[in-house]
């Protein structure tokens, strides 16, 4: 299997699965802007962009 066939694989259950570390990672996302009054978020990640909408 190659990188891209095998990423495509991985990404079509990772949003999807339970996984605590994202989820702790979207929590953070989340409320860390708001307690500090954060107007503008730049993310730089890797992933599929579960939490990129937010």
């Amino acid at each position: 299997m190659n990188i891209k066939k095998a990423y495509n694989h991985w990404a079509e259950d990772d949003d999807i699965n339970s996984n605590k570390t994202i989820d702790l990672n979207k929590k953070a996302n989340m409320e860390t802007p708001r307690k500090f009054n954060i107007s503008k978020v730049i993310e730089l990640g890797y992933g599929t962009g579960k939490n990129t909408a937010f």
